[in-house]
């Protein structure tokens, strides 16, 4: 089972849609959080789909195919608690 430390990949999407996103990802068996995005991906406050990098891809298809636009995928260096707070250690 993936932990929340596992989670190296993001995905953006309009934040009217978020929850719905979450929904559709969850009922696909696929572990994702919601995170406040990084400063180091978007500066401005926003909330982003947190999950394994390897489900990047995946996920984006299965939004898409339900309507859901993403507007940006992003591969992160660290987790994404380390990299919100760039703590060392993570």
């Amino acid at each position: 089972m993936a932990d929340t430390l596992d989670l190296d990949g993001l995905l953006i999407i309009s934040q009217k849609e978020v929850y719905e996103a979450l929904r559709i990802l969850s009922s696909e068996s696929l572990f994702t959080k919601l995170f406040p995005t990084p400063p180091t991906v978007f500066a401005g406050c926003s909330i982003s789909l947190a999950m394994k990098a390897t489900d990047l891809k995946k996920a984006k298809e299965i939004l898409e195919n339900n309507g859901v636009k993403v507007l940006k995928v992003v591969y992160l260096n660290k987790n994404v608690i380390g990299e919100f707070y760039d703590c060392s250690g993570y």
